[in-house]
């Protein structure tokens, strides 16, 4: 089920003129979500060419090396500390 989340004048006149993503906050801060127009240069694409779906597959049936999530934020941190 899809819900709704009306937003006004302003919020509209935003979203409508921004062409990067737009965070979106509760009173906190904290970010509750994303927006990105479709028309972005950061929106994911709507359809995936031939060519790119093929490279995707290679990506997937090679041997690697592959690293969990862990992994790769355990080294990010290694690397703001040096």
């Amino acid at each position: 089920m899809t819900r709704e989340l009306v937003v006004d004048d302003e919020q509209a006149r935003l979203i409508v003129e921004s062409r990067a993503p737009i965070a979106i906050r509760d009173r906190r801060g904290r970010v509750l979500g994303r927006i990105v127009r479709e028309d972005s240069e950061d929106a994911p694409p709507r359809t995936w060419s031939a060519e790119r779906i093929g490279e995707l597959e290679q990506r997937l049936d090679s041997d690697g090396p592959w690293y969990s999530t862990e992994e790769v934020l355990e080294h990010l941190k290694t690397l703001e500390s040096s």
